[in-house]
């Protein structure tokens, strides 16, 4: 009796486990740390100024150009743009932490709006795979997101994100983006982390599932 006891303690236990590792929490990350990216758009730097409850910003350069903007990003995967003066309701907010902690499966929807209310743009976010990614010298949980944003007539994107919870980031992302009378924009869009910084420490991404 002592033994089955035991046993289903143990398996209850492991299961326990087992679920808690692969649940991903939203944790922004450390005011410092550093992104290096290379995209469709050529290759940045990306580093964290300060973090809120659901979002942080970081200077974005580019390093071909040296040009620097400001970005906020919404739990690491939704970029909001200060010139554009965007942000969310908090009914929205909420919505949209409901999709953590991350587990395949979870599925949101929600709006942000810019210039003041005067547009808004949904957005769908669902968790569709998840996998180990090697970041430094650990594997650590990457989940896929399939998202669709859109602004019907005048901006739309559709794609994934492969999101890292050690890093709040997405270290790979491919879709298409359309924006309106602005062909520049208006293309396939690839991007990958390649390193990142962490307390001065810089860890290589590798990623097993990148195309």
């Amino acid at each position: 009796m002592q033994l089955n006891s035991f046993k289903v303690l143990f398996l209850s236990t492991s299961l326990l486990l087992i679920t808690q590792a692969t649940a991903g929490p939203y944790n922004p990350p450390a005011v410092g740390t550093k992104y290096y990216v290379t995209s469709t758009q050529g290759d940045f730097l990306n580093e964290v100024v300060s973090t809120e409850q659901d979002r942080y910003l970081t200077t974005s350069t580019q390093l071909s150009t040296k040009r620097v903007s400001e970005v906020t990003r919404f739990f690491g995967f939704i970029n909001f743009a200060k010139n554009l003066r965007e942000d969310i309701l908090p009914l929205d907010r909420d919505k949209a932490r409901a999709l953590f902690p991350l587990k395949v499966g979870n599925k949101v929807s929600f709006s942000h709006y810019g210039g003041t209310s005067k547009w808004y743009r949904d957005h769908g976010i669902e968790v569709i795979s998840e996998y180990m990614g090697q970041i430094g010298e650990e594997n650590s949980p990457i989940f896929t997101l399939k998202m669709r944003s859109e602004t019907p007539g005048f901006f739309k994107f559709e794609g994934t994100c492969d999101y890292s919870v050690k890093l709040a980031f997405c270290v790979q992302i491919l879709g298409d983006l359309f924006v309106k009378d602005n062909p520049e924009f208006t293309r396939p869009v690839k991007l990958n982390v390649t390193k990142a910084q962490i307390g001065g420490v810089e860890l290589l991404v590798k990623n097993p599932n990148a195309k």
